[in-house]
């Protein structure tokens, strides 16, 4: 699934990703990393996970 221009750092489009936590939207663009939690049953709100960018955080794992 994909969110045009969701990313509140650059702006970029963001996909979701599974990881073994959970659901992860990804900036195509930046990298940005943001756990997905779902406030209502419409519309689940990107919230930040941690610093970093998705693949400096897979390289540390």
């Amino acid at each position: 699934m994909l969110r045009l221009k969701e990313c509140s750092r650059c702006r970029g489009d963001m996909y979701l990703e599974r990881s073994p936590d959970g659901h992860v939207w990804v900036c195509l663009q930046c990298g940005k990393a943001v756990e997905e939690m779902f406030q209502s049953s419409r519309s689940p709100a990107p919230v930040p996970v941690r610093q970093g960018t998705a693949r400096s955080l897979a390289l540390r794992r």
